[in-house]
């Protein structure tokens, strides 16, 4: 049985709507990040800072509803270390950027090794080799940034924070339009 709200229509399709349209949006903001590397890398130190700003707070708050010293003092040192780290974060946005931009190459050093010693030990297994591939491009990608750090800062986290968004975008985007086409009420 399908649920039809006031239009007539089911609430998977009215969701299905809903799904494109925040699809588009995830598209547009990825072009968007792509196209402009710097700013929204620095809209990621941003929202990042807010992030630690505000678990800093709930840390503060928590630290009222739990019982005993020691836990009273962690919660309190949690909180003072988030919020003073995320207070800085906004105050120096470009600093920021670095930081994170270094911590993206070490990263995807490491991710890089991991996946090519992971290929070694696993050589003799069907599509071993997928894994030999993707742990080159990591660690390419992660000598590229590092080699180029702090330039990199300027187009690495907006770079890849925008492909992610499209690329997340676009599948969410291809799944509505495959669950649509098998709705029986689309």
């Amino acid at each position: 049985m399908v649920f039809t709200g006031l239009g007539g229509r089911s609430a998977a399709v009215k969701g299905l709507g809903l799904s494109v349209g925040w699809s588009i949006v995830l598209v547009v903001l990825g072009l968007l990040a792509i196209l402009l590397p710097g700013i929204a890398g620095l809209v990621v130190a941003r929202l990042l800072a807010w992030v630690l700003v505000i678990a800093g707070a709930l840390h503060l708050f928590h630290a009222f509803a739990v019982k005993g010293v020691g836990s009273i003092v962690w919660e309190l040192l949690l909180g003072v270390l988030f919020v003073l780290a995320g207070g800085y974060m906004l105050m120096h946005p470009l600093l920021s950027l670095a930081s994170l931009t270094l911590l993206l190459a070490v990263t995807f050093l490491v991710e890089g090794v991991f996946h090519i010693l992971n290929f070694f030990q696993n050589r003799s297994s069907a599509g071993s080799s997928w894994l030999l591939l993707d742990g080159i491009v990591t660690l390419l990608l992660g000598l590229v940034i590092w080699r180029q750090w702090p330039a990199s800062a300027m187009w690495a986290v907006g770079l890849i924070v925008g492909i992610d968004l499209l690329m997340t975008g676009w599948t969410h985007l291809m799944v509505s339009q495959v669950l649509r086409r098998r709705s029986p009420t689309a």
